[in-house]
């Protein structure tokens, strides 16, 4: 089974509900291999909403998520592929990235990448 959870953003929780007629003494049925995965995830014009904003703009809130990120609780982002702001291969998100969305913000006002 799969579900598209599209509609929703920030923390989703899901539950799993077992019913019983009472008819039957069996050993019933098991829930495994279950999993979530964001897809495309970078779905913004641009790269850089890492508030995940409505609006998909990019501004102070991104640049605070990518520093508390970076350096204060390490918190992951929602969207890694949103984050990769200098097209590094490997697509991990770091100095060069929080410099070009500094760059982009404050000193050239370059535009961010397009999302694949």
């Amino acid at each position: 089974m799969e579900s598209d959870l599209s509609a929703y953003s920030g923390v989703v929780r899901l539950m799993f509900r077992f019913g019983t007629d009472g008819a039957l003494c069996q050993e019933g049925w098991y829930i495994d291999d279950v999993s979530v995965s964001a897809g495309a995830c970078c779905v913004d014009p641009t790269r850089g909403n890492l508030d995940g904003s409505p609006d998909g703009l990019v501004g102070m809130g991104d640049l605070t998520v990518l520093i508390d990120h970076l350096f204060i609780t390490l918190t992951p982002l929602l969207c890694p592929e949103a984050g990769n702001l200098d097209l590094s291969l490997d697509n991990l998100v770091g100095m060069g990235d929080l410099t070009v969305m500094i760059d982009h913000l404050f000193i050239t006002l370059n535009p961010l990448p397009a999302c694949p």
